[in-house]
């Protein structure tokens, strides 16, 4: 079974537990940059890594903290701890740029300023 646990760490922020059908592995919320959706299932990108978790968008967003992610686009979500930038409509996550949405746009540059 492939799922995701969140479990609360000692400085009261996500400790994510993914589980796969050969492993489980824990990975720290802080160091998520980007989750990128598809379909079902989410990737979530790390300074040196990618995990695909079986997990739909909607619930990931639900389950992360809110003043610390913000979903930008349909398919994205972005850590802002980590944003180093916005460029018209591109949202640049330390190496990685996902866009914004047109109609989230200004939500994205209020809470980035």
């Amino acid at each position: 079974m492939t799922g995701l646990e969140f479990l609360s760490s000692i400085d009261n922020f996500q400790k994510v537990i993914i589980v796969s059908a050969y492993e489980q592995y824990a990975l720290k919320g802080y160091e998520f940059n980007v989750v990128e959706s598809m379909e079902n299932y989410v990737i979530i990108h790390t300074s040196n890594s990618k995990e695909i978790v079986n997990i739909t968008l909607k619930k990931m967003m639900d389950k992360l903290p809110e003043d610390i992610f913000l979903q930008v686009h349909r398919c994205y979500i972005g850590n802002l701890d980590h944003v180093v930038a916005i460029d018209g409509n591109i949202l640049k996550v330390n190496s990685h740029q996902i866009p914004i949405s047109r109609n989230l746009r200004e939500m994205v540059i209020d809470r980035f300023v």
